[in-house]
């Protein structure tokens, strides 16, 4: 008896073994026919920065503009028993040249990625899933050196970002991040135009840190 319950205990920790690594999330390159998934599950999110999100042309503005942006050769999803759960949007780009940033990246040449959108289904948010997409390229990448990307104000997420991110630009309504795989912000000299955001930010309706 104790022989028959040993061995399906043994089959048992194994089903448990293999029940687990199925459930477990899977990063992954963004394919073709994913796209529209994705864009479907972004849209709960971003789709109010572009209008009425009941209103199709809305849907259509939101789609086209990630699509300009779209690059597969970097974009990345996230899997979980074969459904796709999360996505991250991304483009391969050098260090934009953008008026106003408070540090000069002029002589900087490094290949890396503008984090154009990161999304999780509503039902995977407390599972991790944007932990590894943010940092996918970080652990598993020689040859992209630095992320980047914006984030509107009324999303209100600064804090969460800066957790690894640095601010390098306030435009438009728009923050302007960027965290360095390789080297880091102080490589770089600072602008004027950083001392100026400094002295006066804490006079705008949002606080940054």
């Amino acid at each position: 008896m104790k022989h028959i319950q040993k061995f399906e205990s043994f089959f048992s920790n194994i089903f448990k073994k293999d029940k687990k690594r199925t459930d477990e999330v899977i990063i992954r390159k963004m394919k073709q026919k994913d796209v529209r998934k994705c864009l479907d599950i972004k849209y709960q999110y971003f789709g109010h920065f572009y209008g009425d999100v009941n209103n199709p042309n809305t849907k259509k503005s939101h789609d086209n503009y990630t699509i300009k942006k779209l690059d597969l050769t970097v974009s990345l999803v996230a899997e979980k028993n074969g459904e796709i759960v999360g996505g991250y949007f991304l483009k391969k780009t050098k260090v934009p040249n953008i008026i106003g940033s408070f540090y000069d990246f002029s002589n900087y040449n490094d290949n890396g990625v503008e984090g154009v959108s990161l999304f999780v289904h509503p039902d995977y948010k407390s599972e991790g899933v944007g932990h590894k997409l943010k940092y996918y390229y970080k652990n598993n990448s020689d040859d992209i050196s630095f992320i980047w990307g914006q984030a509107f104000h009324g999303l209100d997420n600064m804090k969460h970002w800066l957790k690894n991110r640095v601010l390098f630009n306030d435009l438009g309504g728009i923050f302007f991040t960027i965290e360095f795989y390789k080297g880091s912000i102080s490589d770089f000299p600072q602008t004027k135009y950083l001392e100026f955001y400094n002295k006066y930010k804490k006079q705008a309706a949002y606080v940054v840190g």
